[in-house]
């Protein structure tokens, strides 16, 4: 059976009792910036954190994000967290963050190194799974941003043994809510 954009973001609603799903993105660059365009064009709020107040700035006179900040605490009420740093500072990002994290936010990551980063990150926060978008273009940066970059393009997650059933299910639904055809694997 196939649903609709409209009737996949539905079921995740539901599963937050009938509110729009607030997500957050660390890393406000091409891909993060796309994630942002396509949650927000399905009524999602959308809470950005870039290292420069001059990309948060554009981030939001673009229309990419419902609110920006160079503080991950902005990041405290989001359902979800998309970290969408390059590779290097994922961990990092994630230990920064850990504090401002309701017990119930899932996590995952955008980067295509995937056994060192879950490995790490799900010891971190139980709630982690790894993902990587195969999207992208010769591009960079918050100004490279573009509506549907994930749609029909590969969206691989990478969910352990013990991955939360239910995180797994909601990001899953949220992969196919931008249209791109999800992949699950082991992180090796």
């Amino acid at each position: 059976h196939v649903r609709s954009r409209r009737q996949r973001q539905m079921c995740i609603r539901d599963r937050y009792c009938r509110t729009a799903v607030k997500i957050g993105i660390v890393g406000l660059g091409l891909i993060g910036g796309s994630l942002g365009i396509d949650f927000r064009s399905q009524g999602m709020e959308v809470l950005g954190v870039a290292r420069q107040q001059s990309t948060c700035d554009l981030a939001y006179k673009k229309g990419i994000v419902d609110a920006a900040s160079t503080e991950l605490s902005l990041l405290h009420s989001a359902d979800i967290v998309f970290i969408c740093t390059p590779i290097a500072l994922i961990v990092p990002t994630l230990e920064n963050l850990l504090p401002h994290l309701s017990h119930k936010t899932i996590v995952t990551d955008v980067g295509s190194v995937k056994v060192p980063i879950v490995e790490t990150c799900s010891q971190l926060w139980p709630r982690f799974i790894g993902g990587h978008p195969m999207a992208g273009t010769a591009s960079q940066g918050i100004e490279a941003s573009q509506a549907d970059l994930f749609a029909n393009a590969p969206y691989v997650l990478t969910p352990q043994a013990n991955t939360d059933k239910v995180a797994q299910t909601t990001l899953e639904e949220l992969i196919n809510i931008l249209g791109s055809r999800l992949y699950t694997c082991t992180p090796a």
